[in-house]
């Protein structure tokens, strides 16, 4: 399943580490991230050394380490950390938004999707090619392509069963 970090506020420390580990970050716009590890003479915990250079790459990660600085909002966005910004009024309601947009998905293809993107980084070009075919040809096979291919040419937004 997809998960989402709503960060609506301050993500210091651990909870930077979790925001990281989410799928899809959303942010208010007035939200700060800091993995101040380095001000408080501690080295990173809860996977920040793993997942941050993988997001925003190997050098802009060791400065934001080193550094121990804090990213607003809009700095997150820029460099790849948030998804979306979102105006502090109305945060609650345009994640749930979000979310249930999301939820509505196919879960077939979210679920190989997540797999492909998670194997991405250590498998060569061929066995990723290789997966993607094995994964095509299982969501060409499931109910929820069917509908998508009835609702698309129905022109009505399609319903997914997950089979």
């Amino acid at each position: 399943k997809p998960v989402i970090a709503a960060v609506n506020g301050v993500a210091a420390g651990a909870g930077f580490g979790l925001a990281l580990a989410a799928d899809i970050r959303l942010i208010a716009s007035s939200a700060r991230l800091t993995a101040g590890y380095v001000r408080r003479a501690l080295s990173p915990d809860t996977g920040v050394s793993y997942l941050l250079p993988r997001l925003v790459g190997a050098s802009r990660a060791t400065e934001i380490l080193f550094t121990g600085r804090d990213l607003d909002a809009a700095e997150a966005e820029r460099i790849g950390l948030a998804a979306v910004v979102i105006p502090d009024e109305g945060f609650a309601e345009q994640v749930r938004a979000y979310a249930t947009r999301l939820a509505a998905g196919p879960p077939i293809a979210l679920a190989l999707t997540k797999r492909l993107l998670a194997s991405s980084f250590d498998a060569p070009l061929t066995g990723q090619l290789e997966r993607e075919l094995a994964y095509i040809k299982t969501c060409f096979a499931s109910r929820d392509a069917a509908e998508a291919l009835r609702a698309f040419s129905e022109k009505r937004p399609p319903i997914f069963s997950g089979e």
